[in-house]
This record gives C-alpha cells, structure tokens and sequence, in this order.
C-alpha cells in the first residue's frame, strides 16, 4: 500500500512520537555530567544507561510496528506475534532515508537510501549504521508454516539482542554470574546505538507522510543526529552548567 502524504498525521507523529524521541535525547544529553559522550567509555553501564535502553528499545518497537500498520492495513500491532521480524519484514524496502549533510528532515530527493545502509553521525563524531546486516525473509518451516527468519548471512542489530538479554534478566531476583554480565550490556555504546535506529525510523517515518511545506518548515531537529544543531562539546558543558 502506498504511504500517503498527510499533514494532519505529520502533525501526529511529530506530537506523539517526535516530542518523545526529543524528551529522550534531553534526558540523554543531561547524563553528559556524568559520563563523556566519547567511544572511550561506550562499555560503561549504570541504572540510568539501563532505563534509557529499555525505554528507547520499546519505543523502536511501537515506531516500528505503527510504520509496519501504514504499509500493510492488516497490520495489528496490538498483537504480541508481530514481533521485530515480522514489521521489520514488511519496512525493510518500503520506507527510505533522505542522506543529507545536515540529516534535517526533507522532502525525498535522488539521495536517498534505505534503513539499513542510513548512517547517520552521533554528535558530529562517530557514524552509527544501526539497521546494517538485517533483513528478513519468509520461509516455510517443515510443517509447511511461513516463517519470518533472518535472511542467511544477515543478523539482528547487536544492541537489539543486548536489549533483550537486559530485559529478561530482569525478571528474576537472583542473577548468575552470565546474567550480571548482561547487566553490563546497559552501557553507554548501546544506548548510543539504539538511539541510532530510533532517530533512523522516525525520520523515514516523518519524511514518509510529511507534505513539502511540513518538512519546509520542521525545525524542532535531533541534537545528537543533525549535524548543523548538534551539540558540540562546548555547547553540552555550557548546558550542563545552566
């Protein structure tokens, strides 16, 4: 199904999903006074870094399956089986990324490129390809059922799986000495990652049903992605002293 241009559901995404992502990254950029944004210090892990994970890694989730529900009408993403295999299955080649210096959101032009080769630079600094190496494919199993399965040679996102393992360990109350390792898969590289993906989704999103005037006039841009507001260095030690 054709996505359709709509400046009422523009406006929408940008106030229930936009608003959020931003909030997010405010919260983000505060954590500075505590631990430099520099690759140095990606495996550092804290209870913070833990809840930014799980809230962003569940709001790809939602992203993911309300663009999955534009494309395909039969789409429920209230159902627990539609899992990341199966929405990232019907996004994978149906939504684009305009690659632009600035990473400001526009109108498609001839650069475009799709989710999984869309790098877009973490404060001006390290270029983050969250969605490289996944795709999905439906195979039938033995019993002749469809499946959604990675394609061979193709993986889920590292951060992806990191998440997951965060996740589950927190459902019991005593941890074996693996599971206190994946505590420390809460870390800093992996929330810089999964923010990535997040930002990577809802800007295909947004530039998807935004009309021309919509993306002419956005200007609330990411902080950590677009290049002409991000925040330098100077900028988020002046921040954190205000």
């Amino acid at each position: 199904m054709k996505i359709e241009r709509n400046h009422d559901l523009f406006r929408q995404i940008e106030r229930d999903y936009w608003d959020y992502y931003r909030e997010l990254e405010d919260e983000f950029i505060h954590m500075r006074k505590y631990v430099d944004f520099n690759q140095d210090n990606f495996g550092t892990y804290s209870v913070e870094l833990l809840k930014l994970l799980q809230a962003i890694c569940s709001e790809i989730d939602v992203i993911g399956k309300s663009m999955a529900s534009l494309v395909k009408s039969d789409f429920k993403p209230e159902e627990k089986r539609n899992n990341i295999y199966k929405w990232w299955y019907i996004i994978q080649d149906e939504y684009t990324v305009t690659e632009s210096y600035s990473g400001i959101f526009q109108e498609p032009m001839e650069n475009e490129v799709n989710l999984n080769d869309y790098t877009p630079t973490f404060c001006d600094a390290y270029e983050i390809c969250a969605w490289e190496n996944f795709r999905i494919e439906i195979r039938p199993n033995k019993n002749g059922n469809r499946r959604h399965e990675l394609v061979k040679g193709y993986s889920l996102p590292s951060w992806w799986n990191d998440y997951n393992k965060v996740k589950h360990n927190r459902m019991s109350i005593i941890l074996s000495d693996n599971e206190k390792r994946n505590y420390r898969k809460a870390n800093l590289g992996n929330v810089c990652r999964a923010f990535a993906a997040l930002y990577i989704l809802e800007k295909a999103l947004m530039e998807a049903v935004g009309t021309k005037n919509d993306l002419e006039a956005f200007t609330n841009y990411s902080e950590l992605f677009a290049k002409p507001t991000a925040i330098t260095a100077a900028e988020l030690d002046k921040l954190m002293i205000d």
